[in-house]
């Protein structure tokens, strides 16, 4: 046999070989939990949302600041962080009027913005609680703030999906009692909820600039973690932990209930939490565009005023030394120009007259016919030529100037 066809056989019983292995391999399926979405890391609010949308409530996650001028009497505007109100007063003034026009506000009163405007403007106010328990308080919040998956038989034969309830049921058992809020409403009554603060809401009807009507509160044997009033026509809500709707709370107790309860009847949810603060670019754009745009004109022309221009190139000629002919030909040309052509003879005559004095010692003593009859016996050339040559003026016709150059370079060889 030859080698390909060994070849081929031995590929054939590999490909066999394969094939039965997969006919016999058993396909076994398991569940791998990869932890929380990413839209859930980058939502602590995601699960209320969807909640919300459920329940038939349009749902807006915003990032920026809400402009109450772009919301409806009947919408509701969770604030989960009001820290961007601390030095616009006139915002939170503007939130109460479109609360007293029909609008539904919740929003988070901390430790850390006690002293808001609306805070102020509402007479709300915290006041802190001496902690009894606070390590039995501290383990609480701690088991209520994640989710951990029991190792039991009975939880792990679930899905992942199935272990939750379990898990919060048993989140819910370890929860002292006296930590439990109850609401207090003609609403719906007995709503449980666990705030984690150490601070009790308070509220001075004497301080408030806006007058309103208590409709509810929820509480438990120690603090106040809700105050629900009645503003004009809407509502407004202020909570000391606003985080019992956040993804890894709103399944405890009764806390998405209650929030359906403030939320009751809203076509719209807007819900700002984790306001981005505004960027550097953002900021002069909305108060400082026209100084801006001033100091960029003013850049603009000093770099052109620096910059090269654009154009064609113009080389700089180097300055050269002329040569003597180059400067006898500017002055020929000079001469001619202006009709100065006997200054151009000048040279060709007093070399002649130089040689004629030369070879005849006592050339300058003699008269002008006498000097051109001596040059006429030397050269050969006739007087009247010689006189012309030698003794002429301008105007000269061009063919004459050219046989004159002529005749004084013939005088000047000879000689």
């Amino acid at each position: 046999m030859s080698g390909l066809s060994m070849r081929l056989i031995l590929l054939l019983l590999v490909l066999a070989l394969a094939g039965l292995i997969a006919m016999n391999l058993e396909k076994v399926e398991t569940l791998e939990n990869i932890g929380p979405t990413a839209e859930v890391r980058r939502n602590a609010y995601s699960a209320a949302e969807h909640f919300l949308e459920k329940h038939g409530i349009e749902v807006s996650d915003e990032r920026g600041r809400v402009d109450p001028k772009m919301l409806d009497d009947d919408d509701v505007l969770l604030l989960s962080d009001v820290s961007f109100l601390q030095r616009n007063g006139r915002q939170a003034q503007a939130l109460l009027d479109w609360v007293a026009d029909g609008g539904r506000l919740i929003w988070h009163l901390d430790a850390s913005n006690e002293d808001s405007p609306l805070a102020r403007l509402m007479g709300v106010s915290l006041v802190e609680v001496a902690r009894n328990d606070s390590d039995k308080k501290d383990r609480v919040s701690r088991q209520s703030n994640r989710l951990t998956i029991d190792t039991d038989e009975e939880i792990t034969a679930l899905t992942p999906s199935q272990r939750v309830r379990p898990e919060l049921n048993r989140i819910e058992q370890s929860v002292d009692q006296a930590s439990i809020s109850y609401w207090y409403g003609h609403d719906q009554p007995y709503l449980r909820s666990v705030f984690h603060t150490n601070e009790t809401l308070s509220y001075k009807p004497s301080t408030a600039d806006y007058p309103m009507q208590l409709l509810g509160y929820a509480k438990n044997d120690e603090r106040i973690g809700l105050l629900h009033f009645r503003l004009g026509h809407g509502q407004v809500s202020v909570l000391a932990d606003t985080r019992i709707w956040q993804n890894n709370r709103i399944g405890l107790f009764d806390h998405a209930l209650l929030l359906a309860t403030l939320s009751s009847g809203a076509d719209q949810f807007y819900l700002q939490h984790d306001v981005d603060v505004p960027t550097l670019t953002e900021l002069i754009r909305q108060y400082a565009l026209a100084p801006m745009l001033v100091l960029w004109l003013l850049l603009l022309f000093w770099v052109l005023g620096q910059s090269r221009r654009f154009g064609p190139l113009e080389e700089r000629r180097r300055e050269q030394r002329r040569s003597l002919a180059e400067h006898v030909s500017a002055v020929a040309r000079f001469h001619q120009q202006h009709k100065q052509l006997d200054h151009l003879l000048a040279p060709l005559r007093r070399q002649a007259m130089a040689r004629a004095c030369r070879d005849h010692i006592q050339f300058e003593q003699l008269s002008t016919p006498e000097q051109l009859a001596l040059l006429s016996r030397r050269t050969g050339h006739r007087e009247v030529q010689l006189r012309r040559a030698l003794y002429g003026k301008a105007p000269y016709r061009s063919d004459e100037f050219l046989d004159i150059v002529q005749l004084l370079t013939s005088i000047r060889d000879q000689l």
